[in-house]
């Protein structure tokens, strides 16, 4: 994989939700800056923003791309790297262009333990504050996906919590599953209770195959972008052998050689820009300050000037707490939206978790000033869920309502509730 990044070609990171490409992601754009590398990471709403051939540009959730904008993303040149899940793999591998496959599989059991042990360390708890029994209880709940794992921690932790337990147990960890897969088991939770707790997914050192692979990367990207501009942005002749891809790599077909650049025709002569006669030489004239560029000839100011405008609220990633008011419920949440065309359309992947679990998209508009708004099905534990979304994005906080209606059986009205949450950046 990496040898193929460093020859220009195209990478694909795939994995199930949850098992880590978000934070893979984020942990390559760190290394990649480090390096001293420009480095674009957005979403599919960002995928279609022009960047330098000397930018990085790392796409999550890319499958969310039609097929057009997949292949306009990967014949534009640069070094990428796309984020999709399994179902999108072979859309990806199908581009024209040379392409590598990397696979994330699920943590191990051995794997899960580790994972618990150094994100307790790292928010200074006990590292033994799980049992043997509830890490394996865990693994097998959690099957290996980081995403999964971090929320069933947390809310066994919190079960453990209320019982005043000084372990948790796996005992804990069972009910905090079948809470987490049922949507219930989590009567009488305040809205303070619902706060996700400290215990975030660890960036992945604890894969010993990947930590020296992440490290190698910038100084490998380093010369493929400086051979990149030296071709002038041309890709290396047919002809020109191509590294192999390591094991776990897959290519995908050879796309003919792109035409080169056309060439630029010279840049027109610069005419003089005439300047007004100096002043007489009776005229009282004060000398220039030192360090200040005189203004130019005809330079006159203007009465007023406009007010600027106020910057557009950025979509992104944000995670906190949601409370069902109506059920007296509270769990986690975590809403990511991304730009999805022209104008103020949106779309809003939602996943609750650690209390009240579901899990969709919807789809809905953001304005310049903040005000969000969407709707879509949700899948609530088992049960769909018509979703209604209001909220307001200020900065780096998004808060807001949301109602969720159950379609009731022929003849009897539906049932619906609402909730609030209170989200911060991700």
């Amino acid at each position: 994989m990496l040898e193929a990044l460093a020859a220009g070609w195209l990478a694909v990171v795939v994995g199930e939700e949850g098992a880590g490409k978000t934070l893979l992601l984020r942990d390559l754009e760190r290394q990649l800056r480090a390096g001293g590398l420009k480095v674009r990471l957005g979403g599919p709403g960002d995928a279609i923003d022009p960047v330098g051939p000397d930018t990085v540009r790392l796409v999550d959730d890319a499958d969310m791309l039609d097929d057009a904008a997949l292949r306009s993303l990967a014949l534009a040149g640069g070094v990428t790297v796309l984020a999709v899940l399994p179902q999108s793999a072979g859309r990806a591998m199908g581009l024209p262009v040379r392409t590598a496959l990397a696979r994330l599989l699920p943590l191990t059991p051995e794997e899960v333990g580790e994972f618990v042990s150094a994100t307790l360390t790292v928010a200074g708890r006990p590292a033994d504050l799980f049992s043997e029994r509830a890490v394996a209880a865990l693994a097998s709940f959690s099957e290996g996906l980081p995403g999964s794992l971090s929320a069933l921690c947390q809310a066994s932790m919190l079960r453990a919590r209320r019982e005043g337990a000084p372990q948790v147990g796996a005992r804990h960890v069972v009910l905090a599953a079948q809470a987490l897969r049922s949507g219930g088991g989590a009567e009488n939770i305040t809205e303070e209770d619902a706060a996700p707790r400290a215990f975030a997914v660890p960036r992945p050192d604890m894969r010993r195959w990947l930590r020296p692979a992440l490290l190698a990367l910038p100084v490998l990207l380093v010369l493929a972008l400086l051979g990149w501009s030296l071709s002038g942005g041309r890709p290396p002749a047919s002809g020109e052998e191509r590294p192999a891809v390591a094991a776990g790599g897959v290519l995908a077909p050879v796309a003919p050689p792109r035409e080169p650049p056309v060439a630029t025709a010279p840049a027109a002569p610069v005419r003089p820009v005439p300047v007004r006669p100096a002043p007489a030489p009776d005229a009282a004239l004060d000398p220039p300050r030192a360090g200040r560029a005189s203004p130019p000839a005809d330079f006159a100011p203007r009465a007023e000037r406009a007010a600027p405008r106020p910057e557009a609220a950025e979509p992104g990633t944000f995670r906190g707490s949601t409370f069902n008011v109506t059920l007296a419920r509270g769990g986690g949440l975590r809403l990511t939206v991304t730009r999805s065309g022209p104008a103020d359309a949106v779309m809003v992947r939602f996943q609750a978790y650690g209390g009240l679990i579901g899990a969709g998209q919807l789809a809905g508009r953001l304005t310049r000033d903040g005000q969000l708004t969407a709707s879509g099905t949700l899948m609530m534990g088992q049960n769909p869920f018509t979703t209604e979304l209001e909220g307001t994005i200020s900065g780096d906080r998004l808060t807001g309502s949301v109602r969720y209606i159950r379609a009731a059986a022929p003849g009897a009205q539906p049932s619906s509730t609402r909730g609030t949450f209170r989200l911060a950046r991700d």
